[in-house]
């Protein structure tokens, strides 16, 4: 499989490229400026992928549907971010963009994994949306509650970033797979930076199936793992949240993290 890496500016003009068979590296000195993003291009799709956009990036078992996968530079001019200090900084950059092994693909693991997850689909999967996130502030987007990191003890920057739902009662989460998956079980990490976080008692979660399963929490910082009837399905939502009734109405639930097992379903 021919993989292309391109890396372009705000005004669509080429700024760095490079090509190869089943395993591409770009690496160059240039500082990333304002709106430049990247063209990551497949011979043959849809296609799974190991991609890492940067040093500071784990990488990420990705699940291409079309073509030309776009990824923007988290470019942040916002005072808090949901990255590690360095993420896209200084001039010595190198992105690793591989075809992925049978084993990575069909090994028994966490598919909502995607620390590459941006706010606006791309084709890229898993990805997270809501119709909800506090001030539309990066360290409460969605896509926050599928990058991997488990702290939850406070809120705010890296690495406290989660889901905030902007105080909105029907606040829904949408995890996007982009392909049939088989699942088993889900795992619901609560923010628990109390007393300033409330919680929700119970969710309920909506399977691409047309299934349903009310979820009931604890008040704890730890997983909540919960058993699925073993379900293939394309994506699942997060909606009908209660709030725990105890709780100041001043504080507020968060999510941190979002678990979900399972296989890819082999075609």
């Amino acid at each position: 499989m021919k993989i292309e890496i391109v890396l372009k500016d705000s005004k669509n003009k080429l700024v760095s490229a490079a090509s190869e068979d089943d395993l591409c590296v770009l690496s160059f000195k240039k500082r990333y400026q304002l709106n430049d993003f990247y063209e990551v291009k497949v011979s043959e799709y849809p296609c799974y992928l190991v991609v890492q956009m940067d040093p500071i990036l784990n990488p990420t078992l990705l699940y291409m549907s079309k073509k030309v996968w776009q990824y923007k530079i988290p470019f942040s001019l916002e005072r808090h971010t949901a990255l590690p200090d360095g993420a896209f900084c200084g001039e010595h950059h190198y992105v690793c963009v591989r075809k992925a092994s049978e084993t990575e693909i069909t090994e028994y693991r966490n598919l909502a994994y995607n620390p590459h997850d941006q706010k606006d689909a791309s084709g890229g999967y898993p990805h997270v949306s809501a119709n909800a996130e506090t001030r539309g502030e990066e360290p409460f987007l969605a896509k926050n509650v599928i990058d991997g990191y488990l702290a939850n003890n406070n809120h705010g920057k890296f690495p406290f970033q989660s889901w905030g739902i902007d105080a909105k009662d029907n606040a829904e989460l949408k995890l996007d797979f982009g392909r049939q998956v088989n699942i088993d079980k889900i795992g619901i990490l609560l923010r628990a930076d109390y007393p300033h976080d409330s919680y929700w008692t119970q969710i309920n979660v909506s399977y691409s199936n047309g299934d349903d399963q009310k979820i009931n929490l604890i008040k704890t910082n730890k997983i909540q793992y919960f058993k699925v009837n073993e379900a293939t399905v394309k994506y699942l939502k997060l909606n009908n949240l209660k709030r725990d009734k105890t709780s100041d109405p001043g504080t507020f639930p968060s999510l941190s993290q979002l678990v979900v097992l399972g296989k890819n379903k082999l075609q």
